[in-house]
């Protein structure tokens, strides 16, 4: 398994195409990951999703997020050399050297080291080639597989039959229903996918794949997965379908911590910002830092994350301290092992991060971080509301179900929301599940 490290240490490092965007931000760690620049994202994804709320010209587009496996491109291969040929191709696919798969025979070679990934490219490669071609498309889509033949079964749930499939944590219900469309497209179907975007392939070098002209809109590929007994359909909701809406007092609450994020960016300077936003290392410490807090939540009431979600003030002072214990932890286990210059090397570090991190600037990166947050909350309880609607009708792909520990399945809100704007994307998770009498830790998204 990848740890986030490692994950994180890979993209910096380019080591992954750029022209593919393999990581999905939390809205809330915008600035930790991107300093202003991902305050000026942060802030563009408000001001665009209270125009969609409210029906005026918005550029904003409401995916669901869907628990899939594994994630999946596929279409036109834009290389000259391949001619526009049908390929299917894992995450992996997009590495600086594109390794995508024309033919079975190719998903053996890439992919025989792993036959579970390897059976699954095959079926996406003879199930959609056939429903792509169709419609004589040329762009590349992205999306998620939710079941194969092999993963579909038979259950009854609360005395009724249902068709269900689990491609990964949460398990995806539809109820045998005659006079249902989505029971008969799935009961027919031997293989299904969720499609989250569409691009335009482009090849500047001749080897690399860029994506460009991202466009929401399947529902092409969707009427014509119809015929030929493969379930497609799209993670788009539009606001007509969802309904949000934003009650006064909510708006008022979410434009005063907007306010105050504001005034706290404004005091970073733009010497700082580069600073910071140049130092890899520091700010795969911190995000590293965060994530391991939301881990935490559950076990202080001082942890930014359960701060913010009882709409408390920031506590700077035992922030700090957390931070502090945080680094040394890691230094203990970096200099595991070495000899005196190693772990002099790693006493320095040590001594940069903690100056870092105690700048007056970094404070107010942090402070607003922690209103970032409260405002991510907000934006979340709106669409919590239409994510257990979803849960109960079976929205586009089927009731969701989390696994209990008693081996029972207990119906869930689902895996949250993408934001879309243009090309600035985001995730709305639920990273810690409130009950009416303490913060718990719920299903941390990894």
């Amino acid at each position: 398994m990848v740890t986030y490290k490692q994950y994180y240490n890979l993209l910096i490092e380019k080591k992954v195409n750029p022209g593919v965007k393999l990581h999905l931000s939390h809205l809330e760690d915008l600035v930790i990951e991107q300093g202003k620049q991902g305050f000026a994202s942060f802030a563009e994804h408000i001001i665009e999703l209270k125009n969609y709320i409210y029906g005026l010209d918005s550029e904003t587009v409401v995916n669901l997020k869907v628990d899939g496996a594994p994630a999946l491109y596929f279409g036109a291969d834009p290389r000259p050399d391949f001619k526009g040929q049908f390929f299917v191709a894992s995450k992996s696919g997009f590495n600086k050297t594109p390794k995508l798969n024309h033919t079975p025979e190719e998903v053996k070679q890439n992919h025989g080291h792993a036959p579970g990934l390897a059976q699954k490219l095959i079926q996406a490669l003879n199930s959609l080639k056939p429903v792509y071609e169709s419609i004589g498309a040329s762009r590349i889509y992205q999306g998620d597989i939710i079941f194969t033949d092999d993963l579909k079964n038979q259950e009854t749930i609360d005395g009724q039959a249902h068709i269900t499939f689990q491609p990964q944590l949460i398990k995806y219900a539809v109820p045998v229903d005659e006079s249902s469309e989505l029971y008969h497209r799935i009961n027919k179907a031997a293989f299904g996918i969720a499609i989250h975007d569409s691009f335009k392939g482009v090849t500047d070098d001749g080897t690399n794949i860029r994506f460009t002209s991202p466009n929401k809109n399947v529902l092409d590929l969707v009427e014509a997965s119809k015929q030929h007994g493969v379930f497609i359909e799209s993670s788009t909701y539009n606001q007509k379908q969802i309904n949000l809406d934003l009650p006064r007092q909510t708006k008022v609450e979410l434009d005063t911590l907007m306010s105050k994020a504001q005034g706290h960016m404004d005091e970073v300077s733009e010497t700082f910002n580069t600073a910071y936003t140049s130092n890899n290392k520091f700010m795969g410490l911190i995000q590293r830092f965060l994530n391991d807090e939301v881990k935490k939540a559950d076990r202080t009431k001082n942890n930014i994350y359960s701060l913010a979600f009882n709409g408390n003030d920031f506590n700077e002072q035992v922030f700090g301290k957390r931070f502090k214990k945080f680094l040394k932890g890691n230094y203990d286990k970096e200099i595991t092992g070495k000899g005196d210059r190693g772990i002099l090397n790693a006493k320095e570090r040590m001594k940069d991060y903690q100056a870092m991190f105690e700048h007056d600037n970094f404070q107010h990166f942090v402070t607003s971080t922690h209103y970032m947050i409260r405002i991510k909350n907000l934006i979340l309880n709106l669409f919590n509301q239409i994510e257990s609607q979803i849960a109960k009708t079976g929205g586009k792909i089927g009731k969701a179900f989390i696994p209990q520990a008693d081996g029972s399945f207990a119906l869930s809100r689902g895996e949250g929301f993408v934001l879309f704007v243009g090309d600035n994307q985001v995730k709305i998770v639920d990273r810690l599940d409130f009950s009416a009498k303490n913060l718990q830790h719920g299903q941390f998204q990894k």
